[in-house]
């Protein structure tokens, strides 16, 4: 599974290190005097909580998978990495990310049906963003994330420790609700899928865990304390979860400046559709 992810489109086009990834964050921006331009850690911030907070609510209220949620949240994260929101509307992205995320994963809604389903939500906007938002992402759709082999090591932990099926259980629940809450978490573009995968475990059942990378993964071949490293700093990572570090009343005046940015009086030069 490592290795396909290394030949995939994600990893050549969306994997970074982490002083490349904090430069594309901060290239769209510039000193304004404008009271409603957003700077860099505005943005990145109200970016963060749609993409945690205000995805997640949409795809739990149309009773999509978790996949769809990962893949919606890695598009988000992707435009905005490219784009400004000060540019971009992000309250009309995130409906298009899940219309297509819908799609790629074998979901399908259709804009009407999105639009019936949430309020003010104007069904030719999604449509009429989509292409925009493909095309940012440079035409690719697959997006690989830690729920595949996370399923993967857990079968393998079962293989090859002597743990009960109760605390594997509890250890499997555990890591996944901690894959599914850092699908917006700046690590998708840091480690690999199944990185990020051994992290929720360990964060889960760090014996367990390590003892089963000592038994299947160490090797003349392999440093399991390198290993081990990385999956730390995975770990460590992960556990900023979505990384809005802002208060309620901080995003509640910044949602502000946005609203006042792309209202539809605003003589301000900003694409909402």
């Amino acid at each position: 599974m490592a290795e396909l992810y290394r030949k995939s489109s994600q990893f050549r086009l969306w994997s970074f290190d982490a002083p490349t990834l904090a430069q594309m964050k901060s290239r769209n921006f510039k000193r304004s005097a404008d009271e409603a331009y957003l700077d860099a850690h505005e943005a990145e911030q109200l970016v963060l909580f749609f993409a945690s907070d205000k995805l997640g609510a949409i795809c739990e209220h149309l009773n999509l998978p978790s996949q769809v949620r990962a893949t919606s949240a890695a598009y988000f994260r992707r435009f905005f990495l490219v784009n400004s929101a000060n540019d971009y509307d992000p309250r009309l992205l995130l409906p298009t990310c899940v219309f297509l995320a819908a799609k790629s994963e074998n979901c399908f809604i259709t804009a009407d049906q999105l639009a019936s389903s949430l309020q003010n939500i104007d069904a030719q906007r999604v449509r009429a963003l989509e292409f925009e938002l493909f095309s940012t992402m440079k035409f690719t759709l697959t997006v690989h994330n830690g729920l595949w082999p996370l399923q993967g090591f857990f079968l393998d932990i079962q293989r090859c420790t002597d743990t009960d099926q109760e605390t594997l259980a509890a250890m499997f629940d555990s890591a996944r609700k901690l894959v599914i809450e850092c699908f917006a978490n700046d690590v998708v573009f840091l480690y690999s899928p199944s990185r990020i995968a051994l992290a929720a475990l360990m964060a889960a059942n760090e014996f367990v865990v390590t003892e089963f990378m000592a038994v299947s993964m160490d090797g003349p071949n392999r440093s399991l304390d390198t290993l081990l490293e990385s999956v730390h700093a995975c770990r460590e990572k992960m556990n900023e979860r979505s990384q809005v570090t802002m208060s309620k009343e901080e995003l509640k005046q910044v949602n502000k400046k946005l609203k006042m940015r792309f209202s539809p009086d605003s003589s301000k030069r900003v694409k909402t559709s």
